[in-house]
């Protein structure tokens, strides 16, 4: 799995893109956001609040962050847009 067909899913699912930062799709992160990004030749994944990073996982590829980041987020409740 990719960024792309990550976003894909994200969207399918109906996920409030407010909640999520993703690496070169998204607008960087914002305060209470589930992030995916890359720092040198790692992907992280991390929730961002109040200029804090917590939760911290670190993957070797963009395959397993985004599989994280989509597990991670599908898991969360209250996240879907309202009325869907």
């Amino acid at each position: 799995m990719n960024r792309i067909g990550l976003v894909t899913i994200l969207e399918r699912e109906q996920i409030n893109p407010r909640f999520y930062s993703i690496y070169g799709l998204t607008e960087p992160p914002i305060d209470e956001q589930g992030v995916l990004g890359r720092e040198g030749d790692k992907w992280v994944v991390y929730y961002f609040e109040r200029g804090e990073r917590s939760g911290l996982r670190v993957f070797d590829t963009e395959d397993q962050a985004c599989r994280y980041f989509r597990d991670w987020v599908l898991s969360v409740p209250g996240l879907r847009l309202k009325g869907k």
